[in-house]
């Protein structure tokens, strides 16, 4: 018969034995020992320089001093001396929560539950039968495990819902995803029945539609957002509505008009219209045939004012019947001289003449130079005033003037002859004519 028990190893009383208490007290103190087993320490080699009756430690590997030669056996502090317990595979010990089993080599974490295909799982709340995974905290957090993330949310058909919900006393009141479609599209309410779908993207052109968007080119409600073609810059032809009839344009936009006698001129117009108020419109027209003209015409609440054009500030300028209809100021230059072109009709042309020689004596003691003529190098029309106007400059110290006979200088001077107070044998002239090219 064995003096032990099997597994906690307590000490069996003898029959007839003397002092039999001795024997009791010692299994009860084992039994104290290792009955819901609390440690001070797990895997501790080194005995404390002073402990409490009843305090266990669980020793590791490698134990030291008293300990020596008791590696992963229960070090119990009792009477004054340890008192030595080898566990057994399946004990169970605590540390405060940290709660560990015996495998014969350590003490190890117990080994979780099957944590595949459970009915639901609830984190400071309650799971139900909808709703198999319920968290209630302040946030939740997602992250990357060394690079991206992604939360995915499959549904079974096209015509299923794969969205979040975002709701105020548990009533819906925005959902964004694929909602009955491949579509996504972001849907709000303000009771949690009534349901307005805002935006909505096509899957297969990307484009978007819903209650926000542009119904059509000329949709003019407030606060929808544009889509190509709906007033936004950069829509194709085909999307810019048309208007046979200038005047009677009521929303802000771009509008194809051609043949209308109420244009500035026949053909087609790209036009803009400005509505800020009944009485406050604006109009802008470009026409197509004349690239760089553009015209402008505002409504005081009664009329339409005339059109107004507006010219490129640099360019060749044109005139039609008098009118203007290239750009605001020509300028250029050729083996003439230099000019400058108006819209209204002005010209100015200037040129640096070399090589004048002014050696004939003439009367008063005066010299003067042969003929002299200068092509200018944009002609002039005769006007109100015969022709250009003619001035010209001596650089010399000692010339004096220069005389153009009076007539009809349209291309060219002729005859003029510079006057000098002393024989100069070579001097510049500079000429300076204005007058009108159209």
């Amino acid at each position: 018969m064995s003096f032990w028990s099997a597994n906690l190893k307590l000490p069996y009383m003898a029959a007839a034995q003397a002092q039999k208490h001795v024997t009791h007290n010692e299994a009860l103190e084992r039994l104290d020992s290792i009955v819901q087993l609390t440690v001070t320490a797990f895997d501790a080699t080194t005995p404390p320089l002073s402990a409490t009756d009843g305090e266990v430690w669980a020793l590791g590997y490698g134990a030291v001093n008293d300990w020596a030669g008791h590696d992963l056996d229960l070090a119990v502090w009792s009477n004054g001396g340890w008192l030595f317990v080898t566990p057994h595979v399946g004990w169970r010990a605590a540390l405060g929560t940290d709660l560990r089993v015996f495998d014969g080599s350590g003490w190890v974490s117990p080994d979780l539950p099957d944590l595949q295909n459970l009915p639901g799982l609830g984190v400071g709340t309650s799971y139900d039968t909808v709703n198999k995974l319920a968290v209630q905290s302040e946030a939740s957090l997602f992250t990357h495990q060394g690079a991206g993330h992604q939360i995915k949310v499959n549904k079974n058909a096209a015509g299923d819902t794969a969205s979040l919900l975002f709701q105020t006393g548990w009533s819906g009141r925005a959902e964004m995803g694929t909602q009955g479609s491949d579509a996504f599209g972001i849907k709000v309410s303000a009771d949690g029945t009534a349901w307005h779908t805002a935006l909505a993207f096509d899957p297969a052109t990307a484009l978007p539609q819903g209650e926000a968007v542009c119904a059509s080119p000329i949709d003019a409600t407030a606060g929808r957002l544009l889509t190509v073609g709906g007033f936004g810059l950069g829509g194709p032809l085909a999307a810019t509505p048309t208007a046979d009839n200038p005047n009677s344009i009521a929303a802000s936009g771009f509008y194809q008009v051609s043949g209308s006698a109420l244009m500035p001129s026949t053909g087609g117009f790209c036009l803009q219209h400005l509505r800020r108020s009944a009485s406050q419109q604006t109009q802008i027209a470009w026409p197509d045939a004349a690239p760089g003209l553009s015209y402008q015409r505002y409504h005081d609440g009664t009329t339409w004012s005339g059109w107004q054009q507006f010219n490129s500030t640099l360019g060749p300028v044109a005139q039609s019947g008098g009118v203007p209809t290239g750009a605001i100021i020509e300028r250029g230059s050729n083996a003439n001289g230099e000019y400058v072109r108006f819209a209204d009709g002005t010209q100015i042309c200037q040129f640096r003449q070399v090589g004048v020689a002014i050696t004939t004596a003439s009367v008063g003691g005066l010299y003067r130079s042969a003929a002299i003529a200068w092509t200018f190098p944009a002609a002039f029309v005769l006007g109100s005033i015969n022709g250009a106007t003619i001035h010209a400059r001596i650089t010399n110290n000692a010339g004096l003037s220069v005389n153009v006979p009076y007539g009809g200088r349209t291309t060219q001077a002729t005859g003029a002859l510079a006057y000098a107070i002393s024989s100069v044998a070579d001097t510049e002239i500079f000429w300076l004519a204005t007058g009108r090219w159209f």
